[in-house]
């Protein structure tokens, strides 16, 4: 554009330069219009392309300024959206750090009810060595009384096998005294301790009968619960032996009547 203006400006002042030597050299005022319109012909031609590229650059210039005016409307969006992102971004963390301090808060929780878990954990480990300890003496207790069964039952099986041989002996006819007339059955070889109290005939006879009634209700397999206190109490009154136990009675009456062997 600057070019063209200089250009115009030239032809201008050749022009004016022609007039002046015209007038200096007397020469004829046609010549001189008729090269002025010449020039000013050259001039409008110059002034309409210097319009024309005018015209050119002012839609180019409008292109730069719609395009900047769009560029900066773009940037203007891109700018709001940003805000509205950071605005969002903002609130998002500040939820997420609400959140943390709230995991914080669980996690603190957490580790507080981990350590009493743990502590319930080693008093009911302690509990269950403990329980343990007592299954194994309840274990050997169980072994021990089932022992002790068996050897009591043995000494029942022995005792009852003695007590039926002794059950099966002779019997004896026992004399009639002044006091008593009886017809009651007795082993023929029941023998008293050297020590045994000294009863009256009639109420040993008298014991001898009970003992008997007892036996008779032996049934093979062993005595009722009644007839077996009823023998024992009979026994331990024959022999004065109170304070011995039925477990000590019997082996000790079997051995001293020579009742069914070795009773130990």
């Amino acid at each position: 554009m600057s070019n063209t203006h200089n250009a115009t400006r030239s032809v201008y002042v050749e022009a004016l330069r022609n007039v002046g030597n015209s007038e200096v050299g007397g020469g004829s005022d046609n010549a001189v219009i008729e090269e002025l319109t010449l020039k000013l012909a050259e001039a409008q031609q110059v002034i309409a392309f210097n319009k024309i590229e005018l015209d050119r650059v002012r839609a180019e210039c409008d292109a730069c300024v719609g395009e900047y005016e769009r560029a900066i409307e773009v940037k203007d969006e891109q700018m709001m959206l940003m805000r509205v992102d950071a605005k969002r971004g903002g609130e998002e963390t500040d939820q997420l750090q609400s959140k943390v301090l709230d995991l914080e808060h669980s996690l603190n929780a957490s580790e507080v009810r981990v350590g009493e878990l743990t502590s319930q954990v080693e008093s009911l480990q302690l509990e269950l060595e403990s329980s343990q300890a007592l299954v194994e003496q309840l274990r050997m207790r169980r072994t021990q009384s089932a022992a002790n069964l068996d050897q009591q039952r043995a000494m029942h099986s022995h005792r009852t096998l003695h007590l039926h041989n002794y059950h099966r002996q002779p019997a004896v006819q026992t004399e009639p005294t002044g006091c008593r007339q009886s017809t009651s059955r007795a082993p023929s070889n029941l023998r008293l301790k050297a020590d045994a109290p000294d009863y009256p005939q009639s109420e040993l006879l008298e014991c001898v009968d009970h003992l008997e009634a007892a036996l008779n209700e032996y049934n093979g397999d062993g005595f009722s619960t009644k007839s077996e206190k009823v023998a024992i109490r009979e026994l331990k009154k024959i022999y004065g032996f109170s304070s011995k136990s039925a477990d000590e009675l019997f082996p000790i009456v079997l051995r001293d009547n020579n009742l069914g062997g070795d009773a130990e």
